[in-house]
Order: C-alpha cells, then sequence, then structure tokens
C-alpha cells in the first residue's frame, strides 16, 4: 500500500527538520541554522592566530596614560647618574682637533673612567652636571675649547618589578626618578588575557621612604624635623602593600589611583581565579581543567589533556568560545591544520570553552538518539 503523496511529503520534511534541529552539537547561535552547516563546506580560520596573547585592555590602557599624561604633563626632575649605570660620552674640540665619543659604565665606586684625565666622580649628578665638570677638566690642562655631551645609555641603577599576569614580567629600569603606574603597566606591556581586576605594588624596603603623592599631585611639605632627642628612625622599613583596581584605573580613568612607582618597587597583577578551561564535546574526557601556571598552553595541548578526540571526531570541525571584553565570541577552529603546522596554535587563557566537533551526519544521528533518550518508557506491567 503507498502512502499517500502528501504524507509522503509530509514525512520528508519532517525528517528535514529534525536533522535541522538535533544537529547542533557545534554551531553558532547568532547565525541560522543553514549557514553553520553550510560553515562545513567553507572554512577561514577567524581565530586569535598564534600565541601572541594580546593584552586585555591594551588600547584603554593607552587612552588611560594620554589622558593622564594630558591632565598632568611631564616631571621636569632630571635623572641623577648611579651605579652601573652606562655612559656615553662624546667630547668636540674646536681647532683642528677631532671629536671622540666613548661608552663608559659607572663604578661601583660612583667614578667613570675617561681618557686623558682619569677617573671622575659622577655618582649623584645628572647628564648637565657631568658636562660641565669634564668640560672644566679638559679646558683647564688639555683643550682649549671643549664641548661635552653626555647622554645615559642603559640605566641599571633603579629598577623596579612587574611580576603576575603582564605580558613582559620582568625587572625593568627608572629611566626618570619615579614613574606613574599606569606608566609601570606600559612598560611591561599591560595585564595579559588572564590578568585578575586589581594590581598590588609593594613598596621595596631599600628606598625607605612614604609612598609619596599620588602621581599628578604636588609634592608634600617636608617634615619638621624631630628634636635631638628622639629615637633615631630604623634602618629598613617594612613594606607596605596597595592594592588598585584596574578598573577604576584603566576604564574609570580614576587619576587618584594612579600612584608613583619608585626603586625597589614591586608592581604584582594576580591572575584571575579560577585559572580554568573546559574542553567539551567529541573527547575522551570532557570536562574542566586547570591552567598550569607559567605555562603557555595551546588548543593542542588542552585536547590532549582531555585524553584526546574520540574516533567519531572531526577535528576540522571544531571551535573555540572566548570571552571578550564585552560578550563571548564563537571562533572556527581547524585543529588538524594546526596538528599539520599549516596554522600556528593559539594560546588557551582562562574560561576558554574548546569544543571538539563532528561531521553534521554524525551530528545528526547522534542528536535523534539522544532525543529519544528524552521519551519516557512506559514500564512493563
Amino acid at each position: 500500500m503507498r502512502l499517500p503523496r502528501v504524507w509522503l511529503k509530509a514525512t520528508l520534511a519532517s525528517a528535514l527538520a529534525t536533522l535541522l534541529l538535533t544537529g547542533c552539537s557545534y554551531q553558532d547561535f547568532k547565525k541560522p541554522l543553514v549557514r553553520n552547516y553550510a560553515a562545513d563546506l567553507f572554512y577561514r580560520p577567524e581565530r586569535p592566530m598564534g600565541e601572541e596573547g594580546v593584552a586585555v585592555d591594551t588600547e584603554a590602557l593607552a587612552a588611560a596614560l594620554a589622558r593622564w599624561k594630558r591632565q598632568y604633563p611631564a616631571e621636569e626632575i632630571p635623572y641623577k647618574v648611579g651605579k652601573r649605570d652606562v655612559l656615553r660620552i662624546v667630547i668636540n674640540v674646536t681647532g683642528g682637533a677631532e671629536s671622540s665619543a666613548l661608552e663608559v659604565p659607572v663604578a661601583e665606586d660612583g667614578t667613570i673612567t675617561t681618557p686623558l684625565i682619569g677617573g671622575v666622580q659622577v655618582l649623584g649628578l645628572t647628564s648637565k652636571e657631568i658636562e660641565n665638570l669634564l668640560a672644566e677638566r679638559y679646558q683647564g690642562d688639555y683643550y682649549r675649547n671643549a664641548v661635552v655631551n653626555v647622554y645615559v645609555m642603559r640605566y641599571e641603577s633603579q629598577t623596579f618589578y612587574v611580576t603576575g599576569a603582564v605580558m613582559k614580567p620582568g625587572v625593568v629600569p627608572l629611566t626618570r626618578p619615579r614613574l606613574s603606574l599606569l606608566e609601570a603597566l606600559m612598560s611591561s606591556g599591560g595585564p595579559s588575557l588572564d590578568a585578575g581586576d586589581s594590581v598590588v605594588v609593594t613598596r621595596g624596603t631599600s628606598a625607605q621612604q612614604a609612598p609619596g603623592p599620588k602621581a599628578g599631585e604636588s609634592e608634600a611639605p617636608a617634615p619638621t624635623p624631630p628634636p635631638a632627642s628622639a629615637a633615631p628612625p630604623p634602618v629598613q622599613v617594612a613594606p607596605e602593600s596597595i592594592r588598585v583596581s584596574l578598573r577604576e584605573l584603566i576604564e574609570l580613568s580614576d587619576m587618584s589611583r594612579n600612584i608613583w612607582i619608585g626603586p625597589g618597587d614591586v608592581v604584582h597583577v594576580p591572575p584571575a581565579t579560577p585559572n580554568t578551561f573546559l574542553v567539551l564535546g567529541y573527547v575522551n574526557g570532557p570536562g574542566m581543567y586547570t591552567l598550569p601556571r607559567g605555562e603557555k598552553l595551546g588548543l593542542l595541548d588542552a585536547v590532549a589533556m582531555a585524553h584526546g578526540i574520540t574516533s567519531h571526531a572531526r577535528s576540522e570541525n571544531s571551535c573555540l568560545l572566548r570571552r571578550t571584553k564585552d560578550e563571548r565570541e564563537l571562533y572556527k577552529v581547524d585543529l588538524t591544520r594546526i596538528a599539520s603546522g599549516e596554522e600556528p596554535d593559539t594560546r588557551v587563557v582562562p574560561g576558554d570553552v574548546i569544543i571538539v566537533g563532528t561531521s553534521w551526519p554524525i551530528r545528526s544521528v547522534d542528536g535523534i538518539i539522544g532525543a529519544g533518550r528524552l521519551v519516557p518508557i512506559p514500564a512493563v506491567p
């Protein structure tokens, strides 16, 4: 007995609708269903390529720093030369003598060694003061008209430290007597993708000074000296930690949070917690995993932590769900091209969701099986 043509059409339409509605193991819900299936035929890598790890708020950090510089012009505090700094000295002599240039380090005793005049004490002097000192020495004994120019080539005497969830952690030289917190963060490349919502500044014990005024404020008046009978201050002071909200500092441009950073200070950006990511889809061990501290983990490493892909997986039909500043973005990922070296891997950051896909026929069959499990089976009497 043949089914009526209307019933046949209705059956085919229902089957097609079932395939479309149940094959949703991987799709972008912002697009029509047909486009998600068609996406299997046209691959276009739209994900963040490589492991450059673009900082979270680099543009916002630069904008906040520009606003601060417009509001508070750069300080006119000359840099004073210290131990281990490297100076470039250019000597110009009129009257036919040739010019000479040399680079000399500042020794531990604060002296530099120059031609003809030997050792010269420069510790605590500015470049201008060293120029005048050397010109006076040369003109007095060796040259009639000597013009000396002194530049600091490398700043090694005064440094601070940037640690934690930043793009370039490490030791940062101080090119001025002090920097603002925004400048310190910018010098390290800004907060990384796994940065938390605050930064902790710990004052160096070697500085033995109060935190100082906030960037842009005037210097506080000198304190009244204690009486002679007062006990001397301690040799060292306990470190002081100041926590600053990155949102208030960068997004809200609260310049009262833009404190000064001095020699020996530690700028620490704690990473966001929890430091986890998800691996879902056609893998042998789907679930939540923890990012190893201090290590760079790629998408292939993340899938390996989930015990690899299943026999029904189509690794070229995978996707990455990443939280951006405003919302979550879904990127298509071809793990096969990454494994073969045709594309660079992408660094996994906290909060990422990696979904290993499969082909649309298997998605449809799995969807039908899954839908069938939702139908209650009547109990046998």
